[in-house]
């Protein structure tokens, strides 16, 4: 392995951990306001994880959100939780999501070696 590879497999599996503390720790990665409908901010890290990953383990971080996601609604599934019951609701649309900001951001950097690019 290059050095360049252990140092992203370190920083995809903080990111990873990262996503799986904020998810089972009260309050911090779900936020409830209303009782059956929390508000979710693991979205931050596994974007970061997107923008900063190498396209071989961009998608980890995505995976590892949608997981987090699948188990919170088994845990407590009321209001739209039950939704987030099916993985095909809550864990391919998580993933997709992460891919397409990593692939997006990618494009954009792309554009900077046009012309008029850096504008």
């Amino acid at each position: 392995m290059k050095k360049n590879d252990v140092f992203e497999l370190v920083l995809t599996s903080i990111f990873v951990a990262l996503i799986f503390t904020m998810g089972f720790i009260p309050q911090i990665g779900f936020i409830t306001l209303i009782p059956g409908n929390p508000l979710t901010l693991l979205h931050i890290p596994a974007l970061l994880a997107a923008v900063l990953l190498s396209t071989k383990y961009a998608f980890i971080p995505g995976i590892s959100f949608g997981i987090v996601s699948l188990i919170q609604a088994l845990i407590t599934p009321t209001g739209l939780n039950v939704a987030f019951v099916n993985p095909i609701v809550s864990i391919l649309p998580r993933l997709l999501f992460v891919v397409l900001v990593h692939f997006l951001f990618r494009g954009s950097k792309l554009l900077q070696k046009f012309k008029y690019g850096s504008a």
